[in-house]
Order: structure tokens, then C-alpha cells, then sequence
């Protein structure tokens, strides 16, 4: 198996990146994104969650996180996001590591971030605005747009 690809060892398909690619890609992010987003949004980016097989009761399709999510965190984990405020720069909310994935998938790993249960209490009622999913459109085309930029420098 070739660990570098992530497949077949819960320990590759936690980050597949080294800490300075992700600090750096957040760092050129939060620069691009301060010019765009108002005092009082937070960008948020989601990983998105399994989709169940019909008929397969407790079975899932191989998880792929959102494309944007998986860049600027390098976690194929499921339901997690990360998000931007003007103030707090880039923060990660995770679903913490169980014991069945620990026993089951060979998960060693301890990861960076908050509990995803405390993004609600976090937001502060902030306005939330998604990468590829937001309601403005308009302006959910100016932050992926600049978003996009940076990714492919």
C-alpha cells in the first residue's frame, strides 16, 4: 500500500498534508479573504458528510470531502468545516475521534480543532456564508472566485 495516497490506513486518510502546506494555504486565504468578508460573516468551508447505500442499512459510499474543505485542512474526516472570521482568521471544527475508529480503522492520530458540536455556540450570531453553497449568490461567487485564486498559485 502506498501510504502517501490514503487509502487503506486510518492514519494517511487523517491529513495528507504537512502542518506548514496547511498553515500556509490558510495564511494566503485569510489574506484574500479579509478584503471581501464584513465584520460580522464568517466563511465557512464543510467537509459534508457520508452518503448511506440504499438498502445497505448501516453502509456509506468511501467519504470524499468538499474539495475546498479537503485543500485548506488536508482531512478527509466527515463532517467537519473550518471557518473564517476577520478577527479569528481560520478556526477547525472537527467530530472527535471514537473508539470504534480507533479500533476498527487503526486510528492512532489526535486532531487539531474544536468539537463541531461548538460551531453553533461559536457563530455568536454572526451571518454564515458557505464556500459553493451560499444563499447570496453573488457574493458566494466573489469569495470562491478569490478563494479559487489562491488555490491555484
Amino acid at each position: 500500500m502506498d501510504l502517501n495516497t490514503g487509502f487503506g490506513s486510518g492514519d494517511a486518510i487523517m491529513n495528507l498534508f504537512k502542518s506548514d502546506v496547511i498553515s500556509n494555504r490558510k495564511k494566503k486565504t485569510a489574506q484574500v479573504l479579509s478584503n471581501l468578508v464584513k465584520d460580522d460573516e464568517v466563511v465557512v468551508a464543510k467537509a459534508g458528510s457520508p452518503i448511506q447505500i440504499p438498502g445497505g442499512h448501516d453502509q456509506t459510499y468511501p467519504f470524499m470531502p468538499h474539495p475546498d474543505y479537503f485543500w485548506l485542512t488536508g482531512l478527509r474526516r466527515a463532517n467537519g468545516l473550518s471557518a473564517f472570521t476577520k478577527d479569528e482568521g481560520w478556526t477547525d471544527f472537527i467530530d472527535p475521534i471514537t473508539q470504534g475508529e480507533k479500533v476498527w480503522e487503526g486510528v492512532s492520530e489526535e486532531l487539531v480543532g474544536n468539537d463541531v458540536k461548538s460551531f453553533e455556540s461559536w457563530l455568536r450570531g454572526r451571518k454564515v456564508v458557505e464556500l459553493a453553497q451560499g444563499s447570496d449568490i453573488e457574493q458566494n461567487d466573489l469569495l470562491q472566485e478569490a478563494f479559487n485564486e489562491v488555490r491555484a498559485d
